[in-house]
C-alpha cells in the first residue's frame, strides 16, 4: 500500500508493491513526485526526478512531464510558408462573422 511520509510529503511504497507497480511509480517521479522504497518498513531506495538542465526550455520541461506532446510531423508541413497579402486577415475574419 502506497502512503506518504508525514514529514517529507514523499510517497511511500513496499518493494513488492514497487515491483507491481513500477510503471506507475515512474509516471509519479515523471510528474515531479520522489517515491521513498521500504523492505519491511525501513526506507532502503528513493525514486526522484532527474534534475531539469537550465538550458531546457519550458516547453520542453512540459513536454517531459507529458503535459503537451511533440508537434506531429504532418501538422509541420502543414504549417503556412511564406507571407500574407495585406488586409487578408481582415477580409477572411470579415467573411467569417458575415457568414459566408
Amino acid at each position: 500500500m502506497t502512503t506518504s511520509s508525514p514529514t517529507t510529503g514523499d510517497a511511500r511504497v513496499g518493494i513488492r508493491e514497487a515491483k507491481a507497480q513500477r510503471s506507475k511509480l515512474v509516471r509519479l517521479v515523471e510528474s515531479g513526485n520522489s517515491v521513498v522504497i521500504t523492505d519491511r518498513g525501513r526506507a532502503v531506495a528513493q525514486l526522484s526526478p532527474v534534475p531539469v538542465p537550465a538550458h531546457r526550455s519550458g516547453l520542453e520541461d512540459l513536454e517531459r512531464r507529458g503535459l503537451i506532446g511533440p508537434l506531429p510531423r504532418r501538422a509541420a508541413e502543414l504549417a503556412p510558408t511564406g507571407v500574407l497579402p495585406p488586409g487578408h486577415a481582415r477580409r477572411t475574419l470579415d467573411e467569417d462573422r458575415n457568414g459566408r
